[in-house]
C-alpha cells in the first residue's frame, strides 16, 4: 500500500496549534554554499523541546478527528518515531514505556516518556546543532545567525499506510520538503553526523 497523506497540523510558537502547514518549511537547494559555518551560532537563545505528555497525542487525535477520515478499517494509531521505537529495541540502552489502549477495535500506541539523566552542555549542544543545520537549510526559516531557534515548532504529516497485514495511520515530524518542476511535493530528511577523520602514522 502506497502511504497516503491524510492531513497535517502545525505546531507554532507558544504552542498553539493549527491543522494546516504553516509550520512547513522549504529545502534550501543552496545548502552547499553554507559549508563551514559555525553551528553553535544561536545556542545561548536555544529554546528546547519540551515534554507534551498525553497532550502531543491528543494533538494527533484532534488532527485526525478534523479531517473526518474513517478509522473502521484501521488497525493502529501513533507516531512514527513509536514504531521505531518498538524495532529498535534489541539496539537501544534507555528504557521506555509504552501507552496501550483500544477502542472499536483501533490500537492507539503512545511512547509515555521516562524520566532521563541531565544532559551535560556538550550534549545539548550536540542536539542543537541538528536543529541549527535544519534553520541554515531552509528557507522562511529563523535568521541565520540562529537566533531564537525554538525546537517545539514543527510541522506533522499524518499519513495512511499498511505493515504487512495491519493498516496504520501515524503521524510524522517533516523537517522541510522540496518540490519538482511539475509542482509534486515532497518531503526531505536532514541530519548532521559527526565527521570522523582517521589518522595513520608510519611505522
Amino acid at each position: 500500500m502506497q502511504p497516503c497523506e491524510i492531513a497535517c497540523y502545525s505546531r507554532v510558537e507558544g504552542g498553539d496549534v493549527y491543522f494546516d502547514d504553516r509550520s512547513l518549511r522549504l529545502f534550501k537547494r543552496n545548502i552547499c554554499d553554507y559549508a563551514g559555518e559555525d553551528l553553535n551560532k544561536g545556542f545561548e537563545t536555544f529554546i528546547e523541546k519540551r515534554d507534551l505528555g498525553s497532550q502531543g497525542f491528543g494533538d494527533l487525535l484532534a488532527c485526525i478527528r478534523n479531517s473526518n477520515l474513517p478509522l473502521q478499517n484501521i488497525h493502529f494509531v501513533t507516531y512514527r518515531n513509536n514504531l521505531n521505537k518498538i524495532l529498535a529495541t534489541a539496539y537501544l540502552k534507555d528504557p521506555w514505556k509504552m501507552g496501550v489502549h483500544k477502542r472499536n477495535g483501533v490500537v492507539y500506541l503512545d511512547v509515555h516518556k521516562l524520566p532521563e539523566r541531565p544532559q551535560s552542555e556538550i550534549e545539548r549542544r550536540r542536539c542543537f546543532w541538528g536543529y541549527s543545520f535544519e534553520n541554515l537549510a531552509t528557507e522562511n526559516s529563523i535568521d541565520e545567525d540562529g537566533s531564537g531557534i525554538d525546537a517545539n515548532v514543527e510541522y506533522c504529516s499524518v499519513i495512511k499506510t499498511k505493515l504487512g497485514a495491519h493498516r496504520i495511520v501515524m503521524g510524522a515530524e517533516m523537517d522541510c520538503c522540496d518540490s519538482t518542476d511539475d509542482g509534486r511535493r515532497f518531503y526531505v530528511e536532514l541530519k548532521t553526523s559527526r565527521e570522523v577523520l582517521l589518522l595513520f602514522h608510519e611505522l
